[in-house]
């Protein structure tokens, strides 16, 4: 804004004042907005972005960023090996039932769509149970997490791609590891799983 607009408003003389600032929607866009604000209007005060005065805040917060996506890599990942473990570990406990299954004829086929349903469904009803009992623990630590005036310190924020994104995940390992470990246990021949050697 000029000068005139900064006193009438404000109700500030320009020797009362030695700068403005100015807050924007996302703050990691502010040095393309300053460019912005360069390129349209032609100013001739020195406009500066926060980005330029605080650099090691810059390169800590994307160093946070960096470590946070690891850390949810590693999590993804531990969860998969949880999840092949689980359905591989079902699947063996149907070990006997597999072999008389194979015994009276059904082929292998229709024995790994089976175990895939029954993976999908485990595992369905994991993700489901996962997400309640996430967003319990997430409402009783806000509500636990209160300032002096009784607000809550953190904001539930949903983002709904992270969400829909770990669901697809989640349902991909499922249907992997219920394939995977029927096969395993498909090629053995079914006398043996029916002595139970």
């Amino acid at each position: 804004m000029n000068v005139n607009t900064v006193k009438d408003f404000l109700g500030y003389s320009r020797s009362e004042y030695s700068a403005i600032l100015f807050q924007v929607d996302n703050v990691f866009k502010s040095d393309s907005i300053k460019n912005d604000i360069l390129k349209t209007y032609k100013i001739p005060y020195e406009i500066t972005d926060w980005k330029e005065n605080n650099k090691q805040l810059l390169r800590g917060l994307a160093a946070q960023s960096t470590s946070s996506l690891f850390i949810q890599l590693f999590i993804l990942f531990s969860i998969a090996i949880s999840i092949f473990s689980l359905i591989n570990t079902k699947i063996m406990e149907k070990y006997k039932e597999i072999g008389i299954l194979k015994a009276l004829g059904m082929n292998n086929s229709n024995l790994i769509k089976i175990f895939v349903n029954i993976a999908f469904i485990l595992g369905f009803s994991g993700i489901i149970l996962g997400l309640l009992i996430s967003l319990i623990m997430l409402i009783v630590f806000i509500n636990f997490t209160k300032d002096d005036s009784g607000n809550p310190i953190f904001n539930l924020v949903f983002r709904t791609f992270n969400i829909f994104l770990t669901i697809i995940f989640d349902i991909f390992i499922i249907v992997i590891s219920g394939y995977f470990s029927s096969r395993k246990v498909l090629k053995i021949d079914p006398a043996q799983i029916i002595i139970g050697r």
